[in-house]
C-alpha cells in the first residue's frame, strides 16, 4: 500500500510539473496564472495554527500565532505577471513576489504575491514537505 501511494505521489508530481510547464507556456502568450482562492476561516485557522510536515510550532510563533487573513487584512495584492531577472518569485504562482507579503515556513522567510498563496504553500509544506525548496530558489 505504501509503495502504491509513493508511486501515485510521483505520478502526481510529474503531472504537476508537466502542467506547470504547459501552464507557463500558455500564460506567457495569453492568460495570467490562476490565483488560489482564500480559505474559509475555520480551514485557515486549522492550517496555519497547527504544525505538520515542515511547518513547525516555531514557524507558527514566528508568524505571530495568526493567519494570513489577519496579518494581511488591509493588504492589496498587485500581481506582476512579468517578473524580470533577479526578481523574487511567489513559490505558488511564479509571479513577482511582494516583499510585504511574507510567511515563515521551516524556519525560512518566503515572499508571496498574495495571502491565498501562503495558504497553498503552507499546505504543501505540511502535506508534501520533501519537494519544498528554500526561498532563494524562487528567483527569476
Amino acid at each position: 500500500m505504501r509503495l502504491v501511494k509513493h508511486k501515485l505521489f510521483i505520478v502526481a508530481i510529474a503531472a504537476m510539473a508537466i502542467g506547470l510547464v504547459a501552464h507557463r507556456v500558455w500564460n506567457t502568450e495569453t492568460l495570467p496564472p490562476q490565483m488560489p482562492a482564500q480559505l474559509p476561516e475555520s480551514e485557515e485557522q486549522q492550517l496555519h495554527l497547527s504544525p505538520g510536515g515542515k511547518y513547525t510550532m516555531a514557524d507558527i510563533e514566528a508568524n505571530g500565532r495568526m493567519v494570513p487573513s489577519q496579518k494581511y487584512r488591509v493588504f492589496q495584492a498587485r500581481h506582476d505577471y512579468n517578473p524580470v531577472i533577479g526578481d523574487r518569485l511567489c513559490p505558488v504562482t511564479r509571479t513577482k513576489a511582494n516583499d510585504s507579503c511574507t510567511w515563515t515556513i521551516n524556519g525560512h522567510v518566503y515572499q508571496f504575491c498574495c495571502p491565498p498563496c501562503i495558504d497553498e504553500f503552507v499546505w504543501l509544506a505540511k502535506q508534501h514537505p520533501n519537494p519544498l525548496l528554500p526561498p532563494e530558489a524562487y528567483v527569476k
